[in-house]
């Protein structure tokens, strides 16, 4: 009985969720982080390019 009483109240395991909820969480919010970062850059490469291109193409007919 008195393993059962210790066994139930032994808390070391929740500690241990907890955390790993604490770090799912903290890398749920990297991830979309990253992926709003991530279409930013690519939006802003995107950009550039269509101006170089348009540059260039304008340099060539003159």
């Amino acid at each position: 009985m008195s393993d059962l009483k210790s066994f139930l109240s032994d808390e070391s395991g929740a500690v241990s969720i907890e955390y790993g909820f604490a770090i799912l969480f903290a890398s749920g919010i990297a991830i979309a982080i990253l992926s709003t970062v991530r279409t930013q850059v690519t939006n802003a490469f995107n950009t550039m390019n269509a101006r170089i291109q348009n540059q260039m193409n304008n340099a060539a007919f003159r």
